[in-house]
């Protein structure tokens, strides 16, 4: 189970790209010749739709190597060291959010939009005629790789991120803070 955690970006990764690249290619309408721009209402929509859900792809994909990005770091010493800054600098300030209001917040801004952007891909692919399309896999094999390399990439940069200039941030705070303490108490 610790593997599968630590790997778990990774996998929605992959299965994300491998869903895209065999369910993707089938999603068409009727389009007409030259630019193959759909020429009916529902073919828009398909068509719009298909875009916008390759798009959301791309942006689960970012968010995942992100994720994974910090997941990969969080035995750094660098990275402890960090939290443990920030964790006493923090800790007497703010009060601490109840489970009903997180809860509230969850399902009222993410539940919503789930619902919202689910009913219009039901819309969208419930119009969609099931016939592959080699060139829309060729430019989705193409999307998702370059989705990959720059997520790879990205994921570097995240974990430079949480090992070097968390730390580097943390310590600016406890600093701050502690400044703000001495003039506190020349003030007194």
């Amino acid at each position: 189970m610790d593997r599968i955690r630590q790997y778990l970006y990774y996998i929605l990764i992959g299965i994300t790209s491998l869903i895209s690249l065999c369910f993707l290619p089938f999603l068409g309408s009727t389009v007409g010749l030259g630019w193959n721009i759909p020429d009916t209402t529902a073919g828009w929509i398909v068509w719009v739709g298909s875009k916008i859900i390759v798009a959301l792809l791309n942006v689960l994909l970012f968010h995942c190597f992100m994720k994974q990005g910090k997941l990969n770091v969080q035995s750094d010493e660098r990275y402890k060291k960090a939290n443990d800054l920030l964790m006493k600098e923090f800790r007497k300030e703010g009060k601490p959010v109840s489970p009903a209001r997180w809860l509230g917040k969850e399902y009222g801004t993410k539940a919503i939009l789930i619902f919202i952007t689910s009913a219009a891909a039901t819309v969208a692919l419930g119009q969609a005629i099931l016939s592959f399309d080699w060139v829309s896999l060729i430019a989705y094999i193409f999307t998702i790789i370059m989705g990959l390399i720059l997520g790879v990439l990205q994921m570097k940069k995240a974990e430079w991120y949480w090992t070097e200039e968390y730390l580097r941030y943390a310590e600016y705070v406890k600093l701050l803070r502690e400044k703000e303490e001495e003039e506190n108490n020349d003030n007194c």
